[in-house]
């Protein structure tokens, strides 16, 4: 009988221990393909968008940002870091409709804040040069995505320097969130 319970005891113990580490590795806001806490992602856009108080729209064929994760817990996960944005074949992005060239020199993720319940904020500035006239934006952007997947929509207003460059604009795109690893993320 006492063998039996210490066989019990043994079994249970095996269990626990294989199962906690589990739990415990699903406890982040956005977690890599191996269920773990993420630090490094990559958000990849295919049709993020960038209208401008001058009425042009700024269109890249990918916008690629890398962001390390500071804090990634059940509460918040919070990152800063940097990105590229290309055209067709890896070319500039273009005015749409004018097909004039725009060179995005600079991308910084100031901040990046998810919150766990599927909403977020970013903060983030980017530089272009387009026909040899060089501006800035900086922007603030919501994030709202569905728990369990990997996708995140952003949207929201970008400011200026003012003339000769545009004051103001609105911009809004998809991201899928890939981990460290290239492969899919979950935010939970």
């Amino acid at each position: 009988m006492i063998k039996k319970m210490m066989l019990l005891a043994t079994a249970i113990a095996a269990l626990v221990a294989f199962v906690a580490p589990a739990a415990a590795q699903a406890e982040a806001i956005v977690t890599n393909s191996e269920g773990a806490p993420a630090e490094e992602i990559t958000a990849f856009s295919t049709n993020t968008l960038s209208t401008t108080s001058l009425g042009l729209t700024l269109s890249c064929a990918e916008v690629d940002l890398n962001v390390h994760l500071t804090q990634n817990d059940t509460e918040t996960a919070l990152g800063t870091g940097t990105g590229t944005a290309n055209g067709p074949n890896g070319g500039p992005c273009t005015v749409v409709g004018l097909g004039a060239p725009v060179t995005i020199t600079q991308i910084l993720v100031n901040e990046i804040d998810l919150d766990g319940g599927g909403t977020g904020t970013a903060s983030f500035t980017y530089l272009y040069d387009t026909l040899g006239l060089e501006c800035h934006f900086d922007g603030e952007a919501g994030i709202t995505y569905e728990p369990g997947s990997d996708e995140i929509h952003i949207a929201g207003t970008l400011v200026g320097p003012g003339e000769p460059c545009p004051t103001s604009g609105e911009i809004h795109g998809d991201f899928t969130v890939l981990d460290e690893f290239g492969l899919p993320a979950e935010l939970h």
